[in-house]
């Protein structure tokens, strides 16, 4: 295990209608004028958003609300926000939704906070000094940010749109209300892409070169069996409150850093999960990735590791644990006594949440859902599309 420091500040506040404590824990952390972000309309047609507005105005808290942040945040919709916030002047940011609102409301918080500046030289290398405080009302189960130090959005100002991120502890939200209820009006292929989502973060700090270190191990396997084992059932069912809930805990905790403890990190899916070579990323989806209408699970990978072993049994198989020399060459040693699980599950759905703009376009899409290997090992196969 290598050295390490863990900070984890988060607040975390779990469980049916928690959301009614907004008031009190934006006030616990010192706001007064709160500005709050939200993605499309859906937190509007929901209710949430006006019950939220109500619970803060009830408590004395003046609030103003700004919305139209799109997955993949933009900048241009950051930059919006800060002046509204400016002139506002916010004293506390509360995100109510994702990955992407949360994302921006990071941004806002460090802009405001530094009169004079703008938000994409945080993007850029300016150190962040200061924040106002940040909090969440979690909408959907998928990028984690609700517990992590990143951040990440795209400028769209630029003559070539440019995709960033930044790490920083300024970053961490002061709380995070997870009601699980608040995600089961989701579609279904969301919900899918966001439980890939979990995954594939898990996966990229699991998968890596130093061994020795049991402990990160073992709850990075745990989650990743969770996620394997609830996330079906959650696309079946989204009013299953339990796989609901699981799926949001495994969300957060895939991204509070306790799964990538003592490694060294690097993107070491790079090497173990390949997509055919044209569409080779990193996670075999960043270039999709980029794309400001994209969600960050989208596309959904599946697998299936068809071999176990006898007495060690691989992670990537669902049944056992250990493994030897990581999970490339001679991972697997001893004979094979069964099919294996499904490692991750979930495909979006064959019809794009928007219409392509162009047939090359739908083909290129297409290719995306196709096929993943986990390692260059024969029981690794490829698999066809998995439909959830």
């Amino acid at each position: 295990m290598q050295k390490f420091v863990y900070y984890a500040p988060t607040e975390i506040v779990f469980g049916r209608g928690e959301e009614t404590r907004a008031a009190e824990l934006v006030q616990r952390y010192g706001g007064k004028r709160v500005f709050v972000i939200y993605g499309g309309n859906s937190a509007k047609k929901s209710g949430l958003l006006a019950r939220i507005e109500e619970n803060l105005r009830a408590a004395g808290l003046s609030v103003l609300s700004s919305g139209g942040v799109v997955p993949n945040p933009l900048v241009s919709t950051a930059r919006r926000m800060v002046e509204e916030a400016r002139a506002f002047q916010a004293d506390f940011i509360l995100a109510v939704g994702g990955g992407s609102v949360i994302d921006t409301a990071k941004g806002v918080a460090h802009t405001v906070a530094a009169p004079g500046s703008d938000i994409w030289e945080f993007w850029t290398g300016r150190k962040v000094e200061a924040s106002l405080p940040i909090g969440v009302i979690l909408t959907i189960s998928a990028a984690g940010s609700e517990t992590s130090n990143s951040a990440v959005l795209t400028n769209d100002t630029l003559p070539q749109p440019t995709k960033r991120g930044i790490t920083t502890d300024f970053n961490r939200p002061k709380f995070a209300i997870l009601n699980p209820e608040l995600t089961m009006t989701l579609p279904v292929w969301q919900i899918g892409a966001g439980a890939a989502d979990i995954f594939m973060h898990t996966a990229e700090r699991y998968f890596t070169p130093i061994l020795g270190n049991h402990l990160s191990d073992e709850i990075a396997e745990g989650l990743l069996r969770d996620v394997v084992h609830f996330g079906p059932i959650a696309v079946k069912n989204p009013q299953d409150y339990e796989a609901m809930s699981e799926l949001m805990w495994c969300g957060s905790v895939s991204h509070v850093g306790l799964t990538g403890i003592g490694l060294e990190r690097r993107y070491a899916p790079r090497r173990r999960l390949v997509l055919p070579p044209a569409r080779h990323g990193a996670l075999g989806n960043r270039r999709l990735h980029s794309r400001r209408d994209t969600d960050g699970g989208f596309p959904c990978l599946g697998a299936l590791c068809k071999g176990c072993e006898s007495r060690a049994l691989c992670p990537l198989c669902g049944k056992g644990l250990r493994h030897y020399g990581g999970h490339g060459r001679g991972a697997h040693r001893g004979r094979n006594t069964g099919d294996g699980g499904v490692l991750c599950f979930a495909r979006h759905a064959d019809t794009p949440r928007r219409t392509p703009r162009s047939c090359g376009e739908r083909r290129r899409n297409s290719g995306l859902y196709g096929r993943v290997q986990l390692s260059e090992e024969p029981q690794h196969r490829f698999l066809p599309r998995l439909g959830v």
